[in-house]
């Protein structure tokens, strides 16, 4: 009997062969090796928004296909994000470097993406047969997300978020990246990888506070929230900040099964 299941597979499988084959040979790079996070036809730029894009991808392929090869290209691919994007003065990352214009603001969402993007990462090799092959990019990996949670902790407000910009004036509070942030946090200490899991578990249940405070009783929309396609926006209708509070709950719930 024909299952059709298997012949879907095959497919996914297909088209996930092909996504690999076209980000490894037809997207342009910086100068460092780092994938573009824009098509081949425009100007090579790395985006801290492709760390949760292309290398979280790249790891579970690599892992899928017993391909370690592919799997270590996502650690490549972060390193070299961090080298182009990290500002060594403040472990912040900016938002977009390359081509023939730039944000090299602290923008709060991309910096969200960029530590949650390393941790997928890590969990992918921490759970996969391959884990043995990757201690040191494990190590890595554990020790640049502390260092972006421990760089963004002291800006929390008195509303218990985190900004929309990290600069002086700081934009305005912003729950999505606060949720993002959070739920990378509470991945972290699901892992055992911060450094100081009580202090900060502490911290990332402020931030979640303060994202429920904010969302609206009448709409369900999360308030206060940056605009996905407009960056220095404030957005009450984000599609992608209810993707965030999913995945802070869910990690809530995979931390909290570590306690009992």
């Amino acid at each position: 009997m024909h299952d059709p299941s298997h012949a879907q597979q095959g497919e996914y499988e297909t088209f996930a062969d092909r996504e690999v084959d076209w980000l490894l040979t037809a997207i342009p790079r910086m100068q460092n090796g780092a994938l573009s996070h824009r098509p081949p036809n425009e100007q090579a730029q790395v985006w801290a928004d492709n760390t949760y894009m292309t290398p979280p991808f790249l790891a579970y392929y690599g892992v899928a296909k017993r391909n370690a090869t592919i799997a270590k290209e996502a650690f490549t691919q972060i390193s070299a994000f961090r080298d182009i994007l990290r500002d060594p003065a403040t472990n912040l990352w900016m938002h977009i470097k390359g081509g023939s214009w730039e944000d090299t603001q602290r923008w709060g969402t991309g910096i969200g993406w960029a530590v949650a993007g390393m941790v997928r990462v890590y969990a992918t090799y921490h759970f996969s047969p391959l884990i043995g092959t990757f201690d040191v990019e494990r190590t890595h990996l554990a020790m640049w997300a502390n260092e972006i949670v421990e760089a963004v902790l002291p800006w929390i407000s008195n509303d218990n978020l985190l900004p929309n910009v990290y600069a002086g004036d700081r934009g305005f509070d912003d729950a999505a990246s606060s949720a993002l942030i959070a739920a990378a946090i509470y991945r972290m200490g699901q892992l055992k990888i911060l450094n100081d899991e009580t202090a900060t578990i502490a911290k990332a249940e402020q931030l979640r506070r303060g994202v429920y405070a904010k969302l609206n009783p009448t709409t369900s929309w999360l308030d206060s929230c940056a605009d996905p396609l407009l960056f220095y926006t404030p957005s009450n209708q984000s599609p992608e900040s209810m993707a965030f509070i999913m995945l802070l709950e869910a990690a809530v719930s995979g931390y909290s099964a570590t306690l009992s």
